[in-house]
């Protein structure tokens, strides 16, 4: 984009996943919080679930595999402590 364009395009970046979780995952972050304030009134959690997903395609095509196997393990024991909170 030209420096001086008179437009500015403005996104919240959830084009690829819209935790932002990913990203840290990928730069192996210890620790990571998420806080996801999307409207899911039916819990249905998609935001996570696109997250699982993108993880595991990650895990199996990278020579890193054990790293991103351990991430989403981590997330599997959070939906089920979700899952325990809700009933």
């Amino acid at each position: 984009m030209p420096s001086n364009d008179p437009y500015v395009y403005l996104s919240d970046g959830g084009h690829f996943e819209n935790l932002g979780a990913y990203e840290m995952i990928r730069r192996r972050c210890k620790f990571i919080l998420i806080s996801d304030a999307a409207c899911d009134p039916d819990f249905g959690y998609e935001d996570l679930g696109n997250l699982v997903r993108r993880v595991s395609i990650s895990a199996s095509a990278s020579s890193s595999g054990r790293r991103w196997t351990r991430a989403l393990e981590s997330l599997a024991l959070q939906g089920q402590e979700i899952e325990r909170a809700r009933a």
